[in-house]
């Protein structure tokens, strides 16, 4: 698989949800693949879909959109959004996140070219911190203070 068709199939893989399994991330990851956001990090193909299961268990909805890609050697980057309902943050309603992933691509052994790193850069206040009563008033409040 190209770099670009990866890019592709990667957001058509979070687009269909869960459940993640070892074998339906395989495709994409390498067994030994290193995940990294700005919550978590996790190593192993295994550990991975225990993560993500775990993370999109109480989302009611979440789609990303590509919105850029670029290639540099082996690194292919992804700019995305990402549109999530949770019952728990922003009262049940639309959030969107904006986000920027690195994947470190590898040629794996069978011909074809696997994720072995997958690195998400994003606003973690943008989805958590902006969103959950008292401390959303709290964080929104210091943002506009801070572009006063």
């Amino acid at each position: 698989m190209n770099r670009p068709s990866l890019a592709q199939a990667l957001v058509a893989l979070y687009n269909q949800g869960g459940p993640y399994t070892a074998a339906v991330l395989g495709n994409l990851y390498t067994d030994d693949i290193r995940f990294t956001d700005p919550a978590h990090t996790v190593v192993g193909i295994d550990a991975l879909a225990s993560y993500l299961n775990h993370q999109y268990a109480s989302v009611t909805a979440c789609t990303f959109t590509a919105t850029s890609e670029w290639a540099c050697g082996d690194t292919l980057f992804l700019q995305w959004d990402m549109v999530l309902r949770h019952p728990r943050l922003a009262g049940g309603n639309r959030i969107t996140v904006n986000g920027l992933s690195q994947l470190q691509c590898h040629s794996c052994a069978d011909g074809q070219t696997r994720i072995a790193l997958h690195r998400d850069y994003f606003d973690l206040g943008q989805l958590l911190y902006e969103n959950v009563p008292l401390l959303g008033s709290a964080t929104r409040w210091l943002k506009q203070r801070l572009q006063a």
